[in-house]
């Protein structure tokens, strides 16, 4: 990274810090929370239909946990190469992506004619449903300041707290009223999301300055600049200078079990997994 990619990447930065909360920053906001929604419903929705696939295809219980672990190992290379893929191409364009493959595969998961179809449409749908969270919530972490992004982060992801009670409210009244098809047709909502990712959530400006398209992020922070200060109506803090608390570097996966991450990351991976038991369970 050049010296002079390295200022523009903290002016950015420096200027996204000092945007005050604003109307924009909650639609944003209302979006993404849309999206870990029916994230949790589309997770949560073979819990439902299963009781009614059971008898119907005569399910032994080994099949019971093929067809519920399938999607979870979906979840699994989808957040891995959603992860990796969007430090290349950029944070909305995998959002919008990943929200496609889920909520299409769920409309497809209501067609599904036997176990070997619905775990292999369960599998692909895994895939969007794991890569959607990580690359919402680094999109949400770039988008917010230092001192809201603890609160913001949090706010965003307890609708996937949400819609996991919500998903087994319709579920019990969805499924013995009109068949266990219908979960997976209200699962393919989320398709008509991908017109409000693409017009409302610009790609993070952070992003564009750390890949060296300076002018890009620019243009696009200004617009959200515009947007938060309603036309210049409102006039924004200035600009305060952000100093180097580290020096850039490239980033590996291995990174994750070394130093000081170490810890880290085995702490993270013990509260998910105990977290995902517990949801198993539920």
């Amino acid at each position: 990274m050049s010296v002079a990619q390295t200022v523009d990447d903290y002016r950015i930065v420096a200027r996204i810090e000092r945007l005050p909360l604003s109307t924009w920053h909650l639609r944003i906001g209302l979006v993404i929370c849309t999206g870990f929604f029916f994230d949790a419903f589309d997770a949560m929705t073979i819990a439902y239909a299963l009781p009614v696939l059971i008898g119907l295809w005569h399910l032994a219980p080994g099949e019971i946990g093929f067809v519920i672990s399938i999607g979870f190992a979906g979840q699994l290379v989808g957040s891995i190469f959603f992860g990796w893929l969007a430090e290349r191409l950029g944070r909305v364009p995998c959002a919008i992506a990943a929200l496609l493959i889920f909520s299409v595969m769920s409309l497809a998961c209501a067609f599904a004619w036997s176990l070997p179809s619905l775990a292999a449409m369960r599998f692909i749908q895994g895939l969007g449903l794991g890569g959607e969270i990580p690359v919402l919530a680094t999109y949400v972490n770039e988008l917010a300041a230092a001192r809201r992004r603890g609160r913001f982060a949090i706010s965003y992801q307890s609708s996937f707290a949400i819609g996991l009670p919500i998903t087994a409210f319709i579920g019990a009244f969805v499924v013995p009223h009109f068949g266990w098809q219908w979960m997976f047709l209200i699962g393919g909502i989320p398709a008509l999301l991908v017109v409000l990712f693409a017009r409302m959530l610009p790609e993070s400006p952070r992003w564009l300055a750390r890949h060296g398209r300076a002018a890009e992020a620019d243009t696009v922070l200004s617009r959200i600049e515009a947007l938060v200060s309603q036309g210049g109506a409102k006039p924004l803090p200035p600009i305060e200078a952000v100093a180097a608390t580290a020096r850039p570097a490239e980033s590996r996966f291995l990174d994750l079990f070394r130093g000081i991450y170490l810890r880290r990351t085995l702490m993270v991976w013990s509260l998910w997994f105990c977290t995902y038991v517990v949801t198993s369970e539920f």
